[in-house]
């Protein structure tokens, strides 16, 4: 998260269109011509909403080049491959016969946040409602260097406060409960911040904010958990065409020794359920639940 040109990079692969079962979006591109209404309001907004003007001249020679090479080119940038300024330049002159002058001279560390602009409007305007982003495991933010973190939770901004928040973009962190306790109390993250940037403590301070208050979800039921271990069974049985005979409350008996993750639950289930397969009986299960994260400032970190 301290670098949101990755971050940029990881969601373009792993966005998942409508009725899709493999991520991407790039065939979706391939569909607007030169001409066409979304076109025309695409380059109109890149010209004139962002920061700077780089994707008006990328889009634009993207969506007139007939050279496959450069297509393929452009095609890697707006995926997040970051051409060089230079053969861009170079592309849009031969195209159109013109120089390219950027409004502003063009950095991925500087400017990305253009790219997620460029996107999002871009969804809308092929009539999708929205872009949904799920990030997992933040609480890996901690093994970051002190002021990476600090820039981790800057660019968090761009994703969780309305006025910075790209248009119909709908973001959701999830993170571990310990992580104000382990993170932000133990390594002082308001006095790391007051002490780096005392002048400009925001956006960040809002968002140490949000993460120390944010609500926890709650602890599966023991309904829930039978329900999850009931499509277990019934998904073992049907990959190995046998009928597992026996009942949820034996099989979450089997569980037990696993801990109260789900993760070890469920390969509880399925140790106890291959044994049981194998063998016609099943002895005790003896996986274990995987220890407790640590933060340490020891590891390896990347720091200004």
């Amino acid at each position: 998260m301290d670098k949101l040109y990755l971050v940029y990079q990881k969601l373009i692969g792993n966005t998942y269109l409508p009725r899709r079962q493999q991520p991407g979006v790039m065939h979706e591109l391939e569909k607007i011509s030169a001409n066409s209404l979304v076109a025309n309001e695409m380059l109109l907004y890149a010209a004139k909403q962002l920061e700077t003007d780089k994707l008006y001249y990328l889009f634009r020679s993207y969506l007139n080049t007939e050279d496959s090479d450069e297509k393929f080119l452009l095609q890697a940038d707006l995926e997040g491959g970051f051409i060089a300024n230079a053969p861009l330049k170079k592309i849009y002159k031969r195209i159109f016969s013109q120089t390219v002058k950027y409004n502003v001279n063009f950095t991925k560390t500087r400017h990305c946040r253009d790219y997620f602009s460029f996107m999002s409007h871009l969804f809308t305007q092929m009539g999708y409602h929205g872009w949904v982003i799920l990030i997992d495991e933040t609480e890996l933010m901690g093994r970051l260097g002190k002021k990476a973190r600090l820039n981790a939770y800057r660019n968090m901004a761009d994703f969780l406060l309305p006025d910075r928040c790209p248009e119909s973009t709908f973001s959701i962190f999830a993170l571990s409960a310990s992580y104000a306790e382990d993170v932000i109390e133990a390594k002082h993250e308001y006095e790391n911040l007051a002490m780096l940037y005392p002048e400009e403590p925001e956006p960040a301070r809002t968002v140490l904010d949000l993460l120390s208050r944010a609500p926890q979800l709650l602890p599966l039921t023991r309904d829930e958990i039978h329900e999850i271990l009931y499509k277990i069974q019934d998904f073992h049985g049907k990959a190995y065409e046998w009928t597992p005979s026996l009942s949820i409350d034996s099989l979450a008996e089997a569980t037990q020794s696993g801990g109260y993750l789900l993760r070890t639950k469920i390969r509880a289930a399925i140790e106890f359920l291959d044994q049981l397969y194998q063998y016609g009986r099943a002895g005790k299960t003896t996986i274990n639940e995987l220890g407790e994260e640590v933060y340490t400032e020891d590891v390896p970190a990347i720091e200004e």
